[in-house]
């Protein structure tokens, strides 16, 4: 609704019942109907006191304005009605930022220390990989005591073609009918993957353009709404995301995550488009038993984030292996001869090196050394694999 009628008390009989007009004889949604009868009654009054219609293009003077301040979804973090950029490379814990961030959202709770000003539900639309998503979601949920259960968090069940009219038609419907039954419209979307979520050539100016036109519709749609896409990192270039450099010149906020050699997630605001960059922030991935088991009657794992104290990425080479870490790729090679099918859940070859007497606290430290060394292979969702 782009116009804000101040409703006189006798009006307010005459909008429920064009409300209810529209929607049971029209057919319309609830927020079409409303949308329409507050427009009608606006053009009755300007009617009957001899106005006219607004010019379709017009200017306004900047001192007839109204100045406000920010409205935050989470505030200091992300604004309402913004469009968010989340990029990195692979397996640097993107997506785990995506599903911390819309379950923060959608339960209201603190996102690491920053406030969420409007909880509410939450729409993920990821275009592969449901089980693991599903897995990492009941993840959160573990770790942080905090029940997901009747919590408004959505997965798109038909893929999304950001190029495609239709199907960006088709998701519309689909929020505003979602929005019909809340009784609430999306405070966050999130599109993980940009470029399978595009279902086109990221790297076209014109396929691209498509997109953030897709996502301008979505926010148009519902103004309230932020929008944020998970995107990679540029082929040979890393402080960039991948494609048509449009993308960047679109989105509100930006934000790069790494994975430094000393296996810490680091994030850091690479643009704000209207305030001041946030301050970097710095993580670990935590292996969490999920309490249900697979075929073979073994625990199943994923990982959520937890939040480290900042520091600069490390600079030289690795110390060479010790005790610990000797003890841990000897255990991790009878695992993998044993395990099947691969990879290996990690709490498997903790609890091993655990039981064996390597050093509860020294288990995170020799993986992330292996990992930075080339040895091993971490997965996002709580895998390991040898790589020699």
């Amino acid at each position: 609704m782009s116009e804000v009628v101040a409703l006189q008390p006798e009006d307010q009989e005459h909008l429920d019942e064009l409300i209810g007009k529209y929607v049971f004889d029209g057919g319309m949604s609830r927020i079409e109907a409303e949308d329409r009868a507050l427009r009608e009654i606006l053009e009755a009054r300007q009617k009957e006191a001899g106005g006219k219609k607004k010019d379709p293009f017009r200017f306004l003077r900047i001192g007839d304005l109204e100045l406000t301040p920010p409205r935050w979804l989470v505030k200091n973090f992300l604004e309402a009605g913004s469009f968010c950029e989340i990029f990195g490379d692979p397996g640097c814990g993107k997506s785990f930022l995506g599903i911390e961030l819309a379950c923060r959202v959608a339960t209201g709770t603190p996102f690491f220390g920053f406030e969420v000003k409007s909880p509410g539900p939450v729409y993920y639309l990821a275009a592969e990989g449901r089980g693991g998503l599903l897995r990492r979601f009941h993840a959160w949920a573990v770790a942080r005591a905090q029940s997901i259960a009747e919590a408004p968090i959505f997965l798109n069940e038909t893929p999304l073609s950001l190029v495609d009219e239709k199907s960006v038609g088709d998701a519309v419907t689909a929020l505003k009918k979602m929005s019909d039954e809340l009784k609430t419209t999306p405070s966050l979307i999130v599109l993980d993957t940009w470029s399978r979520c595009l279902a086109g050539d990221d790297s076209s100016p014109e396929d691209a353009a498509l997109g953030v036109a897709a996502v301008d519709r979505l926010r148009a749609c519902f103004p309230d709404v932020v929008v944020v896409v998970v995107h990679h990192t540029g082929n040979g270039i890393k402080d960039r995301s991948r494609g048509w450099s449009g993308l960047r010149a679109a989105v509100d906020t930006e934000f790069l995550m790494t994975k430094g050699s000393d296996g810490i997630i680091r994030l850091s605001c690479t643009k704000n488009k209207e305030g001041e960059a946030v301050e970097p922030m710095a993580f670990s991935t935590v292996g969490i038993d999920l309490g249900i088991v697979n075929d073979e009657g073994e625990p199943v794992y994923s990982a959520v984030l937890s939040e480290q104290d900042y520091t600069d990425p490390p600079a030289g080479k690795s110390p060479a292996a010790g005790k610990n870490q000797t003890l841990g790729v000897e255990l991790l090679q009878k695992i993998v001869v044993e395990y099947s099918p691969l990879p290996v859940p990690l709490g498997i070859w903790r609890e091993r090196f655990i039981a064996a007497g390597g050093v509860r606290t020294r288990f995170y430290e020799l993986k992330n050394s292996l990992t930075r060394r080339g040895k091993i292979k971490v997965t996002e969702d709580g895998h390991v694999s040898l790589l020699f």
